[in-house]
């Protein structure tokens, strides 16, 4: 908000005030320099990058005019207490709309994802690669996310994963299928549970909610929530510009980051190679985003190419992620511990 207040009419018809008088003279002094002295106030909300601003226009100190009368500089005073009060009131409408759960019932503030992964290995033909489908909702607010994975090597079958918070739920029937072998102990622990919770801890690359080229290249669902070229720079990272595209009828510039990583083996030290190119509309928002990492040969495998493009899009209001009813979620701690061997 930067539009000027008139309160003149206002506060001239107000009733008297009886300020601290030294404390108008500091006001008076700082404001008095121009025909219409304007007092701006800045406040920054603590979950909000904008600016609200107040501003009050004062006519009643204009330069020339010799001294003011207590009536004068109380009216000033009163002028600046307004001033904080509609910055104050700026602010709160500010959180409340940062935190709001969308326009309508059940949706949130945030932006839908797709997702294609292919994992190439050298030697082996490209349309054999498996590949990896994934599509979801993100609530920017919240940093919440729920996706679907299908992968071509198990029969497409989906696999949901919902992070609210510190916690990551994995649908049951999803993450049953992922492993290699679920003991009875782990079975029984879920039984018919749709969901299996785990809870805390650090999230790895592939969930954190703050930027890092791991981030990037993990592909985590929350790089639509990053100021990527920002990020960039505060790494002290090399961007370079690779021309314009559309991306689902969005015009975009495009940027490219290359990264040589050092990996050691028991045979020696191999290097890793990424590429990462997104694109940015006109608000500097990611559009797309496209990592390419070679792994060498490690000292039982041959290389892999990741290759993996990403869309955001559909930014506004999303709908809402919730965690599932506890009733119908298993403890993934105990799940894990259930399926150690014994001793």
């Amino acid at each position: 908000m930067s539009d000027k207040l008139d309160l003149r009419t206002a506060l001239l018809s107000a009733p008297p005030l009886t300020p601290d008088v030294a404390f108008a003279a500091q006001l008076e002094e700082r404001l008095r320099s121009a025909a219409t002295t304007t007092a701006t106030i800045s406040a920054r909300a603590e979950d909000s990058s904008a600016d609200a601003v107040a501003t009050v226009a004062v006519a009643e100190l204009a330069p020339g005019r010799r001294g003011t009368t207590p009536r004068q500089r109380g009216l000033l005073v009163a002028a600046v207490v307004a001033c904080v009060v509609i910055v104050a009131a700026t602010i709160v409408a500010r959180r409340e709309n940062s935190t709001r759960v969308g326009a309508g019932p059940g949706t949130a503030v945030g932006y839908r994802l797709e997702s294609t992964l292919r994992i190439i290995h050298e030697g082996e033909s490209p349309s054999h690669a498996e590949t990896v489908l994934t599509e979801g909702t993100i609530n920017t607010d919240a940093l919440a996310s729920d996706v679907t994975m299908r992968d071509s090597k198990r029969r497409g079958e989906a696999i949901s994963e919902r992070a609210i918070g510190a916690t990551t739920y994995f649908g049951a029937a999803g993450w049953l299928r992922a492993q290699y072998q679920a003991s009875a102990e782990q079975r029984r622990i879920i039984a018919d549970k749709h969901w299996i919770a785990f809870r805390g801890g650090t999230p790895g690359p592939n969930q954190t909610t703050h930027f890092s080229l791991d981030a990037l290249v993990a592909a985590t669902p929350f790089v639509g929530t990053f100021d990527l070229l920002d990020g960039m720079r505060r790494s002290h990272v090399a961007v370079h510009a690779i021309g314009r595209a559309t991306v689902r009828g969005v015009a975009t510039s495009g940027y490219r980051v290359k990264r040589n990583q050092p990996v050691k083996y028991a045979t020696g030290t191999r290097v890793t190679h990424t590429t990462i190119d997104f694109w940015l509309d006109g608000e500097g928002q990611v559009r797309r985003l496209h990592v390419s990492e070679r792994a060498p040969e490690t000292d039982d495998s041959a290389p892999i190419t990741y290759d993996t493009v990403t869309d955001f899009f559909d930014f506004g209001d999303v709908p809402l992620v919730r965690a599932p009813s506890p009733a119908d979620v298993a403890d993934g701690k105990l799940v894990n511990e259930a399926g150690r061997p014994q001793p």
